[in-house]
């Protein structure tokens, strides 16, 4: 709105209303106090523009969407931290500290550790790593990271909250309908996307299925912290679920894929150019895990979206053949399927 409001719009503006015998050479006195004043006023339009942008959710950002996101009860989810199985030859005590991979994990219960630093970091040193404890545990023998059951999360993106923001707006959840129950999932730490199947077993049972924050299919662990949230003793209203309602919580599952095709390669090695397609091929899998779409709509893995990702390879020249699960078809995945990349086979 006040984008042409500049400096210099501001001076051609003020110096024709200065009388004409005046000097306003831009080495006289009177232009340069003209000039240090719409200096300022410039600055103050920007910060004008800036702060009606800032009005609107999806011009805002930082703690002032945190504001504006708040007016619809929406808050920023926080980081959260990692919480991975561990195994021991003896009963640990809660509290102890171990070290691995320049990180410290807390025992918050015996075959259970949690990372002391809030993010992602937490998931990433692989199963079996050996925990180094901090302090002499007598009798200790093995001490083995597991897998993961809570993921770490960073704190959420600008992104991520004007969508749940508008979505709150545009879509409202109330009385227990469908948006409810997918909202109800989804406050649970270490849940990332739910789907609700309404009387899915009859009349007043629900079924919500879930993916963890990672898009990967949910430990048996976070399966139970949903299902004590929402409806923690069945029918009996005891959680976020009215009475009569029964719920049913379960994992997404995996989808195994193969791709395999035929390529003309202009350089690098075949199993290097497949790791680099592989990872293309993960981040396409991941934006389909649990896409939010009508139940009688299904998210499929189009032969032409992974020929685009063969085409877009710097190394990759020319290719064909291009097979999905052994079918030169599209694949669609079921409700409760999640597309897992299983191989990669590139042939010359």
């Amino acid at each position: 709105m006040f984008e042409h409001k500049t400096f210099e719009h501001l001076m051609e503006k003020s110096l024709p209303e200065i009388p004409l015998h005046l000097d306003k050479r831009t080495s006289s006195i009177i232009y340069a106090a003209v000039a240090v004043n719409n200096m300022e006023m410039a600055e103050m339009y920007i910060w004008l523009d800036r702060i009606l942008k800032l009005a609107f959710a999806q011009d805002s950002s930082g703690e002032w969407l945190d504001k504006r996101a708040r007016e619809a009860g929406v808050e920023r989810n926080p980081a959260v931290k990692a919480k991975r199985r561990a195994s021991f030859n003896i009963l640990v005590e809660n509290g102890e500290r171990f070290f691995v991979d320049d990180l410290f994990y807390r025992v918050i219960e015996n075959g259970m550790v949690e990372c002391e630093e809030e993010g992602t970091i937490g998931n990433q040193p692989p199963n079996d790593s050996e925990l180094l404890p901090v302090s002499n545990i007598p009798k200790l023998e093995t001490a083995i990271l597991g897998e993961v059951v809570i993921p770490g999360e960073e704190e959420e993106s600008d992104l991520s909250l004007i969508e749940r923001f508008l979505i709150e707006r545009r879509r409202k959840a109330t009385s227990a309908n469908k948006a409810h129950y997918k909202k109800w999932a989804e406050e649970v730490e270490g849940v990332g996307k739910a789907k609700v199947f309404p009387l899915w077993a009859g009349d007043g049972t629900v079924k919500v299925i879930i993916v963890n924050s990672e898009m990967k299919p949910a430990s048996p662990e976070l399966v139970q912290d949903v299902n004590d949230y929402i409806d923690p003793v069945p029918g009996m209203g005891e959680g976020q679920a009215p009475i009569g309602a029964t719920l049913t919580v379960e994992s997404a599952k995996n989808k195994e894929i193969t791709i395999r095709a035929k390529v003309s390669l202009r350089g690098n090695t075949i199993e290097a150019v497949s790791a680099e397609v592989a990872e293309e091929l993960k981040l396409m899998f991941k934006g389909l895990s649990f896409k939010d779409l009508p139940l009688s709509e299904k998210a499929t893995v189009n032969v032409a979206a992974v020929s685009n990702i063969l085409y877009a390879n710097k190394w990759i020249s020319d290719y064909s053949d291009v097979l999905i699960n052994g079918l030169a078809a599209n694949l669609e995945l079921e409700n409760v399927e999640i597309p897992y990349l299983l191989a990669v086979d590139l042939y010359e």
